[in-house]
């Protein structure tokens, strides 16, 4: 018995075929020909999604489908929702589709979000908007007793400038706040000239807090004069914007006298003036000794040297008598002058000890030359023995000097390091 193939309806010979030979169709799933809910048209190709003869969607004929208006589920071929009896075709319409619904939704959101920051940053309740003018008059007079009991002559010579700047620095971020507040914000009706005077206030007092840092960081600015100047003027303008906000419960009157503020600032700035010079004058003082004492010490060190030299000469060679002893008149002449130079210096305070510590070197550096001179003496005499004796006493004496030269040395240049720089004076 020949098959018939489901799909294309060909004669298919072979009965035992698994696939029709004219359109490749598997045999093993036979399905029956379709029928158009619509129409009633007979489809044979089971896998047409429409309607050949009325062009209805032959998928959908099969599956129920939802009102989009109430949501009730309805069978496969109803034309119109069993619940509220909206047609069916209208369902594709923009107005009643899950994604026209949501969009109006999410329209409604944005648009409550807009109109609630514009009432929130515009004003539109008086009485919250009158309560930023509270809260910015809370915070200036919390400022300016803060300033008060801060910059006063007895803090400002004990506390550390960091720490103070550090606390007015927090205070900044609460006017940079209020500024930042105010100008976003929309003044409400009648209160416009207090909404920019307002702002204006509140930049004042951020200037003046700028200046109150800047003098107490750096009073040896040369610039420090104008900067109060302009301090005081920010005052007097202070004073007036204070004065000139009327808005209810909230007072912008200065409780406190900032006008004193510019004044104890400009006392500390000057009192800092006076101790910088005055340490600058120590300072150039301490450098000009070291100087002078350098230079001695310099010269004592060349001496020692050279007396060294010439009698390691003395001991390899022949010198003549005179020879000998005019090298140690020279030696003695050298100390001698520079003990003498070093006495002339006029010592800082604080170095006076110094100075008389390399006079006691050279004092002792000038008897050794004297010890030296004696022995050669003896021993020009022909008192060999006698010359020994005293050349071994010349060179314990010798010894000490090199002792007490190196000590000194030791303590002077500390003392140089100290007393050259300023942090330290």
């Amino acid at each position: 018995m020949n098959n018939t193939c489901p799909k294309c309806h060909s004669e298919i010979p072979d009965p035992d075929a698994k696939f029709c030979p004219t359109c490749g169709a598997d045999l093993q799933t036979v399905r029956e020909p379709q029928v158009c809910k619509k129409c009633g048209a007979s489809i044979p190709d089971p896998d047409v999604k429409f309607c050949p003869k009325c062009g209805a969607d032959l998928q959908a004929e099969t599956e129920s489908w939802v009102c989009q208006k109430c949501g009730t589920e309805n069978s496969p071929g109803a034309a119109f929702c069993a619940s509220c009896g909206i047609s069916r075709e209208k369902q594709s319409g923009l107005l009643y589709s899950q994604k026209f619904r949501y969009g109006i939704l999410i329209a409604l959101v944005m648009l409550l979000g807009g109109l609630g920051s514009y009432f929130y940053f515009n004003g539109v309740n008086e009485d919250k908007y009158l309560t930023y003018y509270v809260s910015a008059a809370r915070d200036i007079n919390d400022i300016d007793t803060v300033i008060d009991s801060q910059i006063t002559a007895a803090n400002l010579k004990s506390s550390k400038p960091d720490d103070l700047t550090a606390q007015i620095k927090l205070k900044k971020n609460d006017l940079e706040e209020q500024i930042k507040t105010f100008s976003q914000m929309k003044p409400f009706k009648n209160y416009e000239s207090q909404h920019n005077d307002l702002i204006s206030l509140l930049q004042k007092e951020n200037a003046f807090l700028d200046q109150i840092i800047q003098l107490v960081s750096n009073p040896l600015d040369p610039n420090t004069d104008s900067v109060v100047k302009s301090m005081q003027e920010n005052v007097t303008d202070i004073g007036l914007l204070s004065t000139k906000i009327q808005v209810p419960n909230a007072n912008f009157v200065p409780g406190v006298n900032l006008s004193a503020i510019p004044d104890r600032l400009k006392t500390f700035v000057t009192e800092q003036k006076t101790i910088y010079k005055e340490r600058t004058d120590k300072l150039a003082a301490n450098k000009d000794f070291f100087n002078q004492m350098d230079e001695s010490i310099n010269r004592y060190a060349a001496a020692r040297t050279d007396l060294g030299k010439m009698l390691e000469t003395t001991r390899k060679s022949n010198m003549t008598w005179k020879d000998y002893f005019d090298m140690l008149d020279r030696a003695k002449s050298d100390r001698t002058s520079i003990r003498y130079t070093v006495g002339e210096i006029k010592p800082a305070p604080g170095t006076e000890g110094l100075k008389q510590e390399f006079m006691s070197v050279l004092d002792e550096a000038i008897r050794y030359c004297e010890m030296m001179r004696a022995a050669a003496n003896l021993g020009f005499n022909n008192y060999g023995f006698d010359r020994f004796m005293k050349e071994q006493e010349s060179k314990d004496v010798d010894s000490q000097v090199k002792a007490k030269y190196d000590a000194f040395m030791q303590r002077y240049e500390s003392e140089k390091s100290r007393l050259t720089n300023i942090n330290n004076l």
